[in-house]
């Protein structure tokens, strides 16, 4: 599958992330809680996509619900710069570990159907119904990860 899209919502996302990241010493306006748990949020949600494409990817049926991971993630507990880095570690992990998976499907699985609930981070529904995979991987790029960028731009210019 064509993963342009989904790699450039990312590439935005973890720039917005960096800039949080990089805050200097006697600059830093960072309100690191908020920050901690915009990015275990991002963590945990590009998990259940992954999980999703692996069992996609295996001929499995899929359920996708992002609910468990919008219902307030801790973070990491300690809301500090490291804590931070490590987390964005991780999401850079799992966002690698997502675009290669989606990139070896094959273009025909953009029409599998499944059931999907997702909700953005308000706990507004977005989507709770039967949609094709490529519909999801639409709505990630243009529903789900926009926010998450903009909350990476709150938090370190709050």
């Amino acid at each position: 599958m064509d993963v342009v899209p989904l790699e450039t919502a990312y590439l935005f996302l973890l720039a917005a992330a960096e800039d949080v990241s990089t805050a200097r010493d006697g600059e830093d306006t960072t309100d690191w809680s908020a920050a901690d748990r915009a990015i275990a949020c991002v963590r945990l949600n590009d998990g259940v996509l992954a999980t999703a494409a692996a069992e996609l990817g295996k001929g499995r049926p899929v359920r996708f619900d992002n609910r468990p991971a919008m219902g307030g993630p801790a973070g990491t507990g300690v809301p500090t710069p490291e804590a931070f880095r490590e987390n964005l570690r991780l999401v850079r992990e799992s966002t690698r570990r997502l675009v290669a998976l989606v990139a070896a499907m094959p273009d025909d699985a953009a029409t599998t159907s499944l059931r999907v609930t997702l909700v953005a981070h308000d706990g507004e529904s977005l989507v709770d119904q039967q949609i094709t995979w490529g519909r999801l991987v639409h709505l990630w790029v243009t529903d789900h990860l926009p926010p998450c960028t903009a909350r990476r731009t709150a938090a370190r210019h709050p």
